[in-house]
C-alpha cells in the first residue's frame, strides 16, 4: 500500500466514523412517560445484567466482560488479519522495490506488476483497515447503547424524584383542614370524587398560597435523604451517568431536555419543579463535582499503552525494512489520534462510557499478549509458502 492510498483510506475512515458520530448525536429521542422506549438492543441487556447484578458501575464491567468473551474469535481473527497483513508486506517489501526499481519511469506499469504480486499473495489494500473499522463498530455500538440507557436512567431518576415529591406535598395537603372542609363540601354537594378532589386542590391552592408553598417546601426538603437512599455511585463516582468529571451530578433543566426531540416537552417536564428537585439533589451532597477526572485520564494512558504493546509485539528483528515509512507514519499518527479521541469521549460523556472504554483496554491488552504466540504461529503457517513465492518472484524480477 503506498503512501498515498493509506492516507486516502485514513481520510475516508475517519469521514465514516464522524459521520456515524454525529448521526448518532443528533437522532435525539422522544421523550415519554415510558422510559422503556428509550432503550436500544443494548440498553436492554445492560438493563437486564443490572436487575442481577445489582450496581451500574459494575453492571458495565461484567457487560464489558461479556462483550469481550462474545467478540473473542472476531477479535482472534481480526489479529490474525492485522499481523498477516504486516508481516506479508515485509515480505513483498523487496519484490516492490525490484518492480519500482525496475519500472520506475513507468509508474502505469509499476502498478500493474505490483498487483500482480498482491493478487499472488492474496494480499488486498482494503484489508489492512478492515480490521481497525471493525473495532470502531463495536465501540460505536457500545457508545450508542449507553448512551440510550443513559437517557433511559435519567428519565427515570427524575420520575422517581418527582414521584416522591409529589406524594409527599399530597399527603400535606390532604391532611391540611380547610382543605378536607372544602373537600367534604364538594361532596355533600354530589360532585364526583375525582372532580371534587382536583376542584378542592385548586382551590386551596389559589387561598391558601402561603400556606401551599410551605407544603411545597416541607415537600422539597425530603428529596435529599430520598435520594441519597436510591440513587447509586460507584467508587469514587457519585452518578455514572454523568461525565467522570467537574460536572454536576445532575443536569441543567436545559442540558436534561435537549437530549429529546419534543416540541412540547414543557408538558412532561415542568421546569420550575425541575430546578427545585435538582436544587436539593445537589444540596445533599458536599461536592459540588461528580467525578475526580480518574477514568477519561486513565483511558487516554492505557489508549497509548495498548497500542505500543500491539506494535511493540508486532516488531521481528528479521524483518525487512520497509523502503519508505508508510507505516511508521500511521503508527505515529494512531499514537496520537487514539488517545485524543478516547480522551473526548472520557471528558464529555457518562462515567458508564468511560467504565467501558477502562476495561475495554485492560482486557485488550492482556489478549494481546495471551494471544500473541498462537496468532503468530497460525500467521507464520499460512505464509510457508508465500515466502517461497516472495523468493522465486524476487529473482525474476532481478533478471
Amino acid at each position: 500500500m503506498n503512501r498515498k492510498t493509506s492516507l486516502i483510506l485514513l481520510l475516508a475512515m475517519v469521514v465514516v466514523l464522524s459521520v456515524t458520530l454525529l448521526a448518532g448525536c443528533s437522532s435525539r429521542p422522544s421523550y415519554s412517560d415510558d422510559p422503556e422506549s428509550l432503550l436500544n438492543f443494548v440498553g436492554k441487556i445492560v438493563r437486564w445484567m443490572h436487575g442481577w447484578v445489582g450496581n451500574y458501575g459494575w453492571t458495565v464491567v461484567v457487560f464489558t466482560v461479556f462483550l469481550k468473551i462474545i467478540t473473542l474469535p472476531l477479535d482472534f481473527w481480526q489479529r490474525i488479519s492485522t499481523r498477516k497483513t504486516s508481516m506479508m508486506m515485509s515480505k513483498m517489501q523487496p519484490v516492490l522495490d525490484e518492480i519500482d526499481a525496475r519500472y520506475g519511469k513507468d509508474p502505469q506499469r509499476a502498478n500493474m506488476e505490483k498487483q500482480k504480486v498482491y493478487k499472488k499473495y492474496g494480499f488486498s489494500t482494503a484489508s489492512s483497515c478492515l480490521p481497525m473499522i471493525i473495532t470502531m463498530v463495536v465501540f460505536f455500538v457500545m457508545f450508542g447503547g449507553l448512551t440510550s440507557y443513559s437517557n433511559y436512567n435519567s428519565v427515570v431518576n427524575y420520575q422517581n424524584l418527582s414521584s416522591h415529591y409529589n406524594e409527599q406535598y399530597m399527603t400535606l395537603v390532604k391532611a391540611d383542614e380547610n382543605y378536607i372542609a372544602y373537600y367534604n363540601q364538594l361532596i355533600a354537594e354530589g360532585k364526583e370524587e375525582e372532580a371534587a378532589a382536583q376542584s378542592a386542590l385548586r382551590k386551596f391552592y389559589e387561598n391558601h398560597k402561603e400556606t401551599n408553598q410551605t407544603y411545597v417546601n416541607t415537600a422539597l426538603d425530603t428529596i435529599p435523604e430520598y435520594y441519597q437512599q436510591n440513587h447509586e455511585s460507584w467508587l469514587w463516582i457519585q452518578n455514572i451517568w454523568q461525565p467522570d468529571t467537574w460536572s454536576p451530578i445532575m443536569v441543567d433543566y436545559q442540558k436534561f431536555i435537549s437530549n429529546f426531540s419534543n416540541q412540547d416537552i414543557e408538558n412532561y417536564v415542568s421546569e420550575q419543579q425541575y430546578n427545585n428537585i435538582r436544587e436539593k439533589v445537589l444540596s445533599s451532597t458536599d461536592r459540588s463535582w461528580n467525578g475526580l477526572m480518574i477514568l477519561p485520564l486513565m483511558s487516554v494512558g492505557l489508549s497509548f499503552l495498548s497500542i505500543f504493546i500491539s506494535q511493540k509485539l508486532d516488531r521481528r528483528k528479521d524483518a525487512p525494512k520497509p523502503a519508505n515509512d508508510t507505516q511508521a507514519a500511521t503508527n505515529r499518527t494512531m499514537m496520537i489520534m487514539m488517545p485524543l479521541m478516547m480522551a473526548f469521549f472520557g471528558f464529555m460523556y457518562t462515567g458508564a462510557f468511560a467504565i467501558y472504554m477502562v476495561f475495554n483496554y485492560m482486557l485488550s491488552i492482556i489478549t494481546t499478549v495471551a494471544l500473541k504466540v498462537p496468532v503468530d504461529k497460525i500467521v507464520s503457517k499460512s505464509l510457508a509458502k508465500a515466502e517461497n513465492l516472495s523468493s522465486s518472484q524476487k529473482e525474476s524480477y532481478k533478471r
